[in-house]
């Protein structure tokens, strides 16, 4: 990717103060949604859904939105000097940047078993070393491809590489487990005494996705350095942890230790499950926060990997590209019925004068009301050693429908009863989101409440909805929206010139 070297020892740096204002996107003012309400009656006609609480449940997620900022220009300030300050303080000089510097998000994974499956793809095949640019600019760190842009310039469409995701069948699990779209994914190793100097990522690939990193292999002098200039925040990331950072702040890492270092780094735009994930994640740097540690990433399941199967550029083009795309990336079993959304979907907007926000958020509820008539409830049973032992999990409650009143797991416990369920049944793994229907029969909030007390627990929970449709149409609808970015990201502060 295009990478813009920072001078460490320039003169200028920014600070980005606090203040945080969250986007609402996607919301109807008081007025109404004026074509919004015509085009939506339009779809639900003619796809036939209706409001459910899987539905309500899907909207209740956090999108990308509400975790990326932008950094106001000074009055008076050229835009060309605001982009130059923005850089020399190593910000991106498009001056948007995520709340904080990183995330640790609330699962784990079974760093031995990813490494083990790695080890046997590189038995046979060798590893890239950096590209000649990066390496003229400090990048030295080498990569293992699994999934790979089709262009050379990142601008897709992604492609799984040979039957290396195929023969990975834990990868599998832990990509899917993050709830998106996938597109740039590799291993990447920078070996004993490595260094990658501290860049920041200018492609306009990064301009909608983020990068997740998985440790694999690591020793405890590995350092990740992330932030502004004079501000930048030291981590060390643990083997099993999944991370996220932003690249749009400049970053560094360090290998000072003895064994190579080596993470499963993935990039994706991100559906509403992953900025779940992201919102319950804890968060290092300027704005810290503590959270509870996650569970860990059920075993080999058969997970099927949704990867980007469309060029950013047609994406944002006009209706029919967009549906080509949603279709295209769609599970293989669902082409047909994403083909048949995206089509109404252009219908419905044809005439309706909707602004690209309005679009998405139709294209959004269309997949995830088909993802959720989809669904089929799980059964699980726990039962309890003695009436100390605990389920494993929490759960919130939200209003449905009239004045029923619905559960929602919110958090799974490592070592509970409920993760025990997940790592021996994977195909009937209870995900954090879902609704529980009933326990022990009873559909009533007290009835539950009680249920979960008892030594035996049989609950009947309903996804939040089926992991397919929604990805793909939360993926690719960003790319279409990037033309209003302005209008998608809450205020960081004011901007300060400072001595460094």
């Amino acid at each position: 990717s295009s990478l813009l070297h920072l001078s460490l020892g320039g003169p200028m740096r920014l600070a980005a103060l606090g203040g945080l204002v969250a986007a609402q996107p996607g919301t109807c003012p008081a007025t109404g949604c004026g074509g919004l309400q015509g085009a939506q009656a339009q779809m639900r006609e003619e796809l036939g859904w209706g409001d459910s609480t899987c539905l309500q449940a899907y909207h209740s997620l956090p999108t990308r939105t509400a975790f990326f900022h932008r950094v106001p220009r000074p009055s008076g300030m050229e835009q060309s000097q605001f982009e130059a300050l923005l850089a020399r303080g190593a910000i991106h000089p498009g001056g948007v940047v995520l709340a904080s510097e990183f995330y640790e998000l609330p699962i784990r994974v079974n760093a031995s078993l990813l490494l083990e499956e790695a080890s046997a793809l590189q038995q046979e095949e060798e590893w890239e070393s950096a590209a000649a640019a990066n390496e003229e600019q400090g990048v030295v760190s080498k990569h293992f491809r699994l999934v790979h842009s089709e262009q050379p310039d990142l601008s897709g469409p992604f492609a799984a590489v040979g039957e290396r995701l195929q023969r990975s069948p834990y990868t599998r699990s832990v990509l899917a487990s993050l709830g998106g779209v996938v597109g740039n994914t590799a291993y990447m190793k920078v070996d004993p005494g490595g260094e990658v100097a501290a860049h920041f990522d200018t492609s306009p690939y990064w301009d909608a996705r983020v990068r997740v990193h998985i440790p694999v292999q690591t020793n405890p002098n590995v350092t990740f350095s992330c932030g502004q200039l004079g501000e930048m925040h030291q981590l060390h990331m643990e083997a099993g942890k999944v991370y996220v950072f932003d690249n749009h702040l400049g970053h560094a890492v360090r290998n000072d230790g003895t064994e190579a270092r080596i993470h499963l780094t993935v990039d994706l735009v991100g559906a509403r499950r992953f900025w779940g994930l992201v919102g319950a994640a804890r968060r290092v740097g300027s704005q810290p926060r503590e959270a509870t540690v996650g569970s860990m990433v059920p075993g080999s399941w058969n997970a099927t990997v949704l990867v980007e199967r469309w060029a950013d550029q047609t994406a944002r083009e006009s209706c029919s590209a967009i549906a080509t795309a949603f279709a295209a990336t769609a599970p293989e079993d669902r082409r047909l019925e994403a083909s048949r959304i995206g089509a109404e979907w252009c219908r419905a907007i044809g005439n309706a004068n909707l602004s690209r926000s309005e679009e998405v958020s139709l294209l959004q509820t269309a997949a995830a009301a088909a993802d959720c008539s989809a669904v089929s409830p799980i059964s699980v049973t726990l039962k309890k050693a003695d009436q100390k032992q605990r389920l494993g999990f929490s759960f919130s409650t939200v209003a449905g429908p009239g004045a029923a009143t619905r559960m929602v797991v919110t958090e799974i416990l490592p070592g509970g009863l409920l993760d025990d369920w997940n790592q021996r049944y994977p195909q009937q793994a209870v995900q954090v989101g879902g609704t529980i229907a009933t326990v022990n029969g009873a559909d009533t909030l007290d009835e539950m409440v009680g249920g979960l007390k008892s030594m035996a627990a049989t609950l009947v929970v309903r996804p939040t909805w089926n992991p397919g449709l929604a990805e793909v149409a939360d993926s690719v609808s960003a790319i279409h929206r990037l033309s209003e970015a302005k209008l998608e990201y809450s205020v960081v502060g004011v901007a300060h010139a400072k001595s460094a």
